[in-house]
């Protein structure tokens, strides 16, 4: 029972998962709400190799090669559901994605994935990076926050390519960030006229 419930909070740490409901957030609800929500999330899971590479804590031996801190699943879901957390005012909504973010962390060392380490040091950055996100758009504005995460995502792309590695998940990350950027532009130029 424990395994089953396991999976299907895993589910909704899996970034598919989350481009599904942004998109439908795009298509059906507030579309710069989760527009903004789409590049963060992309530059989050880019950002998210470079730290991976950077603290070099291996995997578990029973997942191969690669790096475990901090976790991707964690850090990308605690970003998209962490921004959704912050910028709803219903608290039945922050005690829901506080409750699932849980359980998604508890899965993740659960099914023997992660230790609390990875998972504790994924909610962590996302924090941090949610902070981050709340003083640049006081700061510059929402418009800039793309822009900014494109460039920023640029250096991370740069640094993983020629002093690490930039696997394909960042690459794709990158092109949706580009994507999104370029869709969010179209749409307020569209709006405007």
């Amino acid at each position: 029972m424990i395994d089953t419930a396991a999976h299907i909070f895993l589910k909704f740490g899996h970034v598919d998962v989350i481009l599904a409901i942004i998109i439908c957030g795009i298509l059906f609800h507030r579309r710069d709400y989760y527009g903004t929500a789409a590049c963060f999330v992309c530059f989050v899971m880019i950002f998210n190799k470079l730290l991976k590479d950077f603290f070099k804590v291996p995997l578990f031996p029973h997942l191969g090669n690669g790096y475990a801190f901090p976790s991707g699943h964690m850090h990308a879901a605690a970003a998209f559901y962490g921004y959704i957390c912050y910028k709803t005012s219903d608290y039945k909504i922050k005690i829901a994605i506080i409750i699932l973010l849980g359980c998604i962390g508890f899965s993740l060392v659960h099914c023997h994935f992660h230790d609390w380490f990875d998972v504790g040091g994924a909610l962590l950055f996302a924090a941090l990076e949610i902070s981050l996100l709340h003083f640049l758009k006081n700061r510059f504005g929402l418009k800039f926050i793309a822009i900014i995460a494109v460039f920023l995502s640029c250096i991370n792309v740069s640094v993983l390519y020629f002093f690490y590695e930039a696997p394909s998940h960042v690459w794709y990350a990158f092109c949706l960030l580009i994507g999104f950027t370029a869709f969010m532009k179209i749409c307020d130029r569209s709006k405007a006229a």
